[in-house]
């Protein structure tokens, strides 16, 4: 049960109803604006959970990217407490496998001291990813 309840609160289920809400919403001023004949589309339900999926997917990956500074400003959290690393980071290379996208490295800038947690890119940085 603690494993579950740590998986909800890195999922954030929480802000689920706002993300259905925002899709319920769209469709709404959709229907007021251009009207749909009177007819309810089923493709509104495959958008909520559309979006509750890239809700999921998105706070997942944030964790996983935000471990190393959760580990020392947030050690209550899930991840860096390791109740599920291996399943996040399952997670994380598949949805990055899915969207030809590559999954996060170690190189990746991390937060500077002093700055807020904001990563910091030197000019040297910017001028190598440009």
């Amino acid at each position: 049960m603690p494993r579950l309840r740590a998986l909800l609160a890195s999922l954030r289920v929480a802000n689920a109803p706002s993300a259905v809400g925002n899709v319920w919403l769209g469709y709404m001023l959709g229907v007021f604006y251009w009207g749909n004949g009177g007819h309810f589309s089923s493709d509104l339900w495959l958008l909520s959970l559309t979006a509750l999926c890239l809700l999921f997917a998105g706070n997942l990956f944030n964790d996983w990217h935000d471990r190393d500074w959760d580990r020392t400003h947030r050690p209550e959290r899930a991840l860096p407490g390791g109740d599920f690393s291996p399943v996040v980071d399952g997670i994380t290379r598949l949805l990055a496998a899915i969207s030809d996208a590559p999954p996060p490295v170690a190189s990746a800038p991390r937060p500077a001291a002093g700055t807020g947690g904001r990563p910091v890119l030197d000019d040297e940085a910017l001028v190598q990813a440009t």
